[in-house]
């Protein structure tokens, strides 16, 4: 299921302060074995391997948080899927994002 949701300014990959706050919130209330996994995303504006290497910074930079704060026993992955219009096809921002999926065995 997704549990967040944190979108990015253009050309960035830094993690707003409130974003932080509920990824701890989050790994505190998953159960210890939950697995996360962060997928990253770029809008289809400018340069498509820029895009592609900002998707990858975004997802790692959250991936790190969520890895800091998570429980024992909790894991994270990841994964970076560059350019994409799957929020909406006709702007640019919503799909500057990174979403954190939670995965319970």
């Amino acid at each position: 299921r997704p549990v967040e949701a944190a979108h990015f300014a253009t050309g960035s990959s830094d993690l707003a302060a409130e974003h932080e706050t509920h990824l701890k919130e989050i790994t505190a209330q998953s159960p210890g074995n939950s697995f996360f996994l962060v997928v990253g995303y770029a809008s289809g504006s400018g340069d498509s391997k820029q895009n592609e290497t900002l998707s990858s910074k975004r997802a790692t930079r959250v991936a790190s948080v969520v890895n800091y704060l998570k429980q024992k026993g909790q894991e994270v992955q990841a994964v970076y899927l560059g350019e994409t219009d799957r929020f909406d096809a006709s702007r640019d921002a919503p799909n500057q994002v990174c979403e954190v999926w939670e995965i319970r065995p």
